[in-house]
């Protein structure tokens, strides 16, 4: 789908989620928060489910706000539940970035593609939390509104949740004791710098700079243009462990949306994760995994009376697990760029990233067939010295008296 067309699908969704039209003739729907109590420490982190409770309304879209106390609690995440596409229909959600500022969670989601809503009760979305102080906060919803395949709204009811964060107590340290000294004591030479309580002290080794597996040939080749390209820690993984391919995008002139595709063989790997990048800090309109075409889909756009990005940095994080042992490449494909105005910049093509898939090695362990190998042989070994003894000399009287 194209960005331009995405952008305006997203505001025509936006538009059809707020304008005042009659409402639908359905049940009221109940939107709440569970846990609706929530009890942690300064520092923990802790998680919400939005649960939407329809009552045999048709919901096609949905969209809330949480409001919450920004002094003793922030957002950390916002992520989609399963409940607009339990029977397998594909969604549009729009995550804007979190306002911890004014301590606001704001979140809207549809169904697309279908003409049909939904009528089961469900999780809308996970909403993730951290403690900052000690205190309590109100997890209000706020501008619920609920819409019915015709876009019309339906009656809704909240019940909001709350959560206590309680002050960690510091441990109380030890107060620390002469110690006699022993003769001699002082004599040993201790090799390495030593500490205030005369033992030596060790030096954590820095860990290596992570190798990258890029190629930075766009870069060089073409310094003033608008790239995107791939990047890794390693080039190798083995059969069955999970690898990330980071998303990097380098523009020279005001970025305002990006929207791409990366394919991969899906029987060497498969899709796990496409997580949201620090470049355009904006919302995130598509993010799809389709494992059977072997393909994400990623789409991000800024809102607003804002300018576009003109840096690089970090688009999307893609994570997959390694299937099968071979070569994998994981290739960028309709990638396009808009401005402020929707027009599309260009771009140099990227030809991908490999990958390589090591077999997982097998267990030296011993198999069926090995251990009925030393049951047999065991075997053969005792009826041997089993015939030895049979064999042996019978010693004589005469023998006994020598």
């Amino acid at each position: 789908m194209e960005l331009g067309k995405a952008i305006r699908f997203t505001a025509l969704v936006l538009i059809l989620l707020n304008v005042n039209m009659p409402a639908a003739s359905a049940q009221t729907v109940t939107m709440s928060i569970s846990p609706a109590s929530n009890n942690i420490n300064a520092g923990e982190t802790f998680s919400i489910s939005v649960i939407l409770s329809p009552e045999d309304s048709n919901v096609y879209g949905a969209e809330f706000e949480i409001l919450f106390d920004k002094t003793v609690v922030e957002g950390v995440s916002v992520v989609k539940g399963p409940l607009l596409e339990s029977d397998g229909a594909s969604t549009l959600e729009v995550v804007k970035p979190i306002d911890n500022t004014n301590g606001k969670i704001s979140y809207s989601i549809s169904r697309k593609d279908v003409g049909s809503g939904i009528n089961s009760s469900g999780t809308l979305a996970y909403v993730t939390f951290k403690g900052v102080n000690a205190g309590s906060s109100a997890l209000n919803l706020n501008n619920v509104i609920i819409s019915d395949p015709s876009s019309l709204s339906i009656p809704s009811s909240t019940i909001t949740g709350s959560v206590n964060v309680a002050e960690v107590q510091a441990t109380p340290t030890p107060t620390p004791t002469d110690t006699p000294s022993t003769p001699g004591a002082n004599d040993s030479d201790t090799s390495g710098p030593v500490d205030n309580a005369g033992v030596p002290s060790v030096t954590a080794a820095g860990k290596p700079e992570p190798v990258l597996n890029e190629d930075k040939t766009l870069e060089v080749l073409h310094p003033d243009s608008t790239i995107l390209f791939l990047s890794s820690e390693a080039s190798e993984t083995t059969q069955g462990d999970v690898f990330s391919v980071n998303v990097y995008v380098k523009s020279t002139e005001p970025v305002y949306g990006v929207e791409f595709k990366l394919s991969y063989d899906k029987n060497l790997a498969e899709g796990i994760s496409l997580e949201q990048g620090s470049f355009l800090g904006g919302s995130v309109i598509v993010n799809e995994i389709n494992n059977e075409k072997g393909e994400m889909v990623y789409a991000e756009t800024r809102f607003g009376n804002v300018t576009g990005i003109k840096s690089k940095a970090i688009a999307a994080k893609a994570s997959f697990k390694a299937r099968n042992p071979g070569n994998i490449t994981i290739q960028p494909e309709s990638i396009r760029f808009v401005n402020d105005n929707e027009e599309i910049i260009g771009n140099v093509p990227f030809s991908g990233i490999g990958i390589t898939i090591h077999k997982l090695p097998k267990s030296r362990g011993l198999n069926a067939s090995g251990i009925l190998g030393v049951i047999t042989a065991m075997l053969i070994a005792a009826l041997f010295m089993k015939a030895g003894k049979r064999n042996k000399p019978i010693i004589s009287c005469r023998d006994k008296n020598e």
